[in-house]
């Protein structure tokens, strides 16, 4: 008797030893935010430094720079552009997007427009970008940040103002357009390759994605890249046509990605356009993928963004994305309003969630996220849950769910906390 019974505790420690160890793996949720790089020096980022093993090696770094393949570092970059001014255009353009601008805003903008702030502060938010939405996404809790540096975030103003050859001349200069094109595409091969390698080793179960490659801008971006090269501004029929042939190689790229790193979830901003996502091509956003969370922006919690792009089949639920303050390089701070912010404050909402129940899956996530949303006028028809996400509820039901079914769980969630969200995310001001 005696015999089987121990025989019995050790088929018992067998089982659950796998979840131990994972629930052991996971006690401070390590969030992977794919960007442009993350500033760690800032205050609010110090102590919310995640470490992983680096690529290839088993000693840890606070992430790792896919573009030049080596440990994570913040890219050197000219502190003027931080200068206050430019901080002062940037939120007063944030304002302008979201139709919140005074009328001294909108004159703001303008007259930075015709100088070269306007442009200072567009090279600043891609050198910023990853410490804002880092420093966004694991405010307030236990989660740490590990920097995934995927993209250059080096720009060339120059292009903007630059001539574009003719359509003629243009066709002339393709075949260098298109051998530029297949070497950017290999590199986006291994990179994204790289990446997967790196987040199944290192079991990243969440990460923040504040990026797309979509048709509407994807041949602005691709062609500036091939001006820093070549000094070539195709010309704009020539540009979109031969760029387009680029997003359609990438797209199988991206997808493979996202669908090889099932244990991982990807939180993605559906992007800032406006856009009827449903019909407009952005990638990844666009697939239809079990480990893939789309979040548009919220004014608050009760409010609609009206820059939000949204999509009833394509984009999951609403987050808040306006007035958020974040960290900004040179230890400063910045006011903004963004989908990428949303998706910050949602990675942050599930990162806390993570911390509670490691063990839920990214399918089941994306499930608790759309299901314990509190449905909105406002976007009933654009997003799939018609509403924006609920924190308290979400967590709730995430805590359920260790004792019984998502259905069940979710069910009892609204039981305990009915009362729709109000006001603006707790968290929107700076610690």
């Amino acid at each position: 008797m005696k015999k089987r019974f121990l025989k019995k505790i050790s088929l018992l420690l067998i089982v659950l030893a796998p979840m131990q160890t994972l629930a052991e793996d996971q006690k401070s949720v390590v969030i992977g935010v794919i960007d442009t790089g993350i500033d760690f020096s800032h205050p609010s980022l110090k102590d919310k430094t995640g470490l992983a093993s680096g690529l290839g090696t088993a000693e840890k770094f606070p992430g790792w720079d896919f573009v030049t393949n080596k440990a994570a570092s913040f890219p050197a970059f000219n502190e003027k552009l931080a200068r206050p001014e430019v901080l002062k255009y940037g939120e007063a353009f944030f304002r302008v997007r979201n139709q919140t601008a005074s009328a001294s805003e909108q004159a703001l903008v303008k007259k930075g427009d015709a100088s070269n702030v306007g442009a200072d502060f567009r090279e600043l938010l891609m050198i910023a970008h990853g410490t804002a939405v880092g420093d966004v996404a694991a405010r307030g809790q236990k989660a740490k940040v590990i920097s995934l540096r995927f993209m250059d975030s080096k720009t060339d103003p120059k292009f903007r103002t630059a001539q574009a050859l003719s359509e003629e001349q243009s066709q002339e200069k393709l075949k260098e357009a298109q051998e530029f094109g297949a070497t950017y595409l290999k590199e986006q091969k291994r990179i994204f390759a790289d990446l997967t390698k790196y987040l199944q080793s290192n079991n990243i179960l969440i990460t923040n994605n504040s990026w797309a490659f979509d048709a509407p801008r994807f041949p602005s971006y691709i062609s500036e890249l091939f001006f820093m090269q070549s000094k070539i501004k195709l010309a704009d029929t020539t540009a979109r046509m031969w760029a387009l042939d680029v997003l359609n190689e990438l797209k199988p790229i991206l997808k493979e990605f996202i669908q090889k790193n099932r244990k991982t979830l990807f939180v993605m901003g559906s992007g800032n356009g406006g856009l009827d996502n449903d019909e407009t091509e952005i990638y990844p956003q666009s697939f239809q993928l079990d480990n893939l969370l789309v979040v548009g922006a919220s004014d608050g919690y009760t409010k609609p963004a009206v820059f939000s792009s949204y999509g009833a089949k394509t984009v999951h639920v609403m987050a808040p994305g306006t007035e958020i303050e974040c960290a900004f390089p040179g230890n400063n701070w910045f006011v903004g309003s963004a989908t990428s912010l949303a998706t910050a404050v949602l990675t942050n909402m599930i990162a806390e969630v993570l911390e509670n129940n490691t063990m839920l899956k990214p399918k089941e996530l994306k499930a608790l996220v759309i299901q314990t949303a509190d449905e909105r006028a406002f976007a009933k028809g654009k997003v799939v849950s018609n509403g924006t996400a609920h924190p308290e509820r979400l967590l709730e039901a995430a805590k359920l769910m260790k004792d019984t079914t998502l259905k069940v769980a979710v069910a009892k969630s609204f039981d305990r906390i009915s009362k729709p969200k109000e006001g603006h995310w707790e968290k929107a001001k700076k610690p």
